[in-house]
């Protein structure tokens, strides 16, 4: 088993980093006051090849591996994790279109736009009351001659308001759920105003409203919708633990750069041997979270599912970003507290890595039944 990076994933890693810190990082607070979807700053990740990590040469993107991907999603995260996670998310999405889905030619034919940043596209599974079983959804399809005719409601869409294309999946024709790419413009398609968050403001998140959409069959992507759109919840996982890994780090590393700055009863506080323990705790914390998100890339790209290593991850990443956060902004004392403030935005975002792609209890109840199903 492989235990360290290679010159190339450390160059991948370092490369993304530099590039958010240059690109993404000035303009953060901005983005996020604005809560506007900044098109320009997804426009140069296109440019520079951060658009298409995953998907085939052919289509302009770069074909890299999980691991590969998950090395450039902590390093951009350092930078921005907001915009790092609606970028792992519609990389993901495109190249799964291409690689798992194998779709009609004019669908395929959307690829390269995407790649480009030139269209943009989400997946559309949770419902308002239905989240972490996403299976109890409400919204369904019946067939009619070509189409399927879908009514339903969607919630917690990534970029809604931006987004050229939705990945739907919903119940029906049959008993199953049925994954297909509705196109924006479909008559009886509408978005909903974005709810105000305490974070991620400058990515849209609203709900989707379908009533009696007619979505060709062709656009059809899987008839087992539910299982394909699980599997893309591992991979999502898997990204969003990084994205906690590069948040992490960017908060431990400001905390210790503006305590070595600072100084109380006339020396530097971090010279303070209690400040040093905790950081060498959060140090360590995010290591361990770090080599086991490494650890499950490789084996996604061995077996290609994430499944119980996927919850895993996830958990631990997420869960430790949020408990540094909740220390580092402490250590800022009441400029911690401005909304403004870089350790302000990270700690809010922090949150919402712990709830997006299952709550982080959805992972454990993963992880448990794995360990019920070994002891029968």
């Amino acid at each position: 088993m492989r235990m360290v990076l290679t010159p190339q994933e450390q160059s991948l890693l370092g490369e993304a980093r530099k590039w958010a810190m240059e690109h993404w990082n000035p303009h953060s607070d901005a983005w996020e006051t604005a809560r506007q979807f900044p098109r320009e700053a997804y426009a140069q990740a296109a440019a520079d090849g951060y658009l298409g990590l995953a998907s085939s040469k052919q289509y302009g993107g770069r074909d890299l591996d999980a691991l590969s991907c998950a090395l450039v999603y902590e390093g951009l995260a350092y930078g921005d994790p907001s915009l790092t996670t609606y970028l792992h998310i519609f990389n993901s999405l495109v190249a799964q279109l291409e690689k798992w889905y194998h779709p009609v030619p004019e669908v395929l034919a959307l690829i390269p736009d995407f790649v480009a940043g030139r269209k943009f596209m989400a997946f559309a599974l949770s419902e308002l009351d239905a989240g972490s079983d996403p299976a109890a959804g409400k919204a369904w399809c019946t067939e009619d001659g070509d189409d399927y005719v879908v009514t339903g409601d969607k919630a917690w869409v990534s970029n809604s308001h931006h987004d050229d294309y939705f990945m739907l999946i919903v119940h029906g024709p049959g008993d199953g759920m049925t994954m297909m790419l509705a196109d924006r413009s479909t008559p009886g398609l509408t978005v909903d105003q974005d709810p105000e968050r305490i974070a991620g403001c400058a990515i849209s998140c609203g709900q989707l409203h379908l009533r009696g959409c007619r979505i060709p069959k062709r656009n059809t992507l899987c008839e087992n919708g539910l299982s394909a759109a699980l599997r893309a919840i591992d991979t999502a996982r898997l990204n969003a633990s990084v994205t906690a890994v590069g948040l992490a780090q960017r908060a431990v590393d400001l905390s210790a750069a503006y305590l070595a700055g600072r100084e109380t009863f006339g020396k530097p506080v971090l010279s303070n041997q209690a400040i040093r323990f905790r950081l060498a705790e959060m140090q360590t914390e995010i290591e361990a979270a770090r080599w086991l998100a490494y650890h499950t890339a490789s084996q996604m790209d061995a077996e290609g599912k994430g499944g119980e290593l996927a919850a895993m991850c996830k958990l631990k990443a997420t869960s430790t970003a949020a408990d540094i956060l909740r220390d580092c902004i402490r250590f800022f004392g009441a400029a911690g507290l401005d909304t403004h403030s870089e350790i302000s935005r990270l700690m809010r975002f922090s949150h919402v890595l712990e709830i997006t792609d299952g709550t982080n209890e959805i992972q454990k109840l993963i992880i448990g039944k794995g360990i019920a199903r070994r002891c029968r």
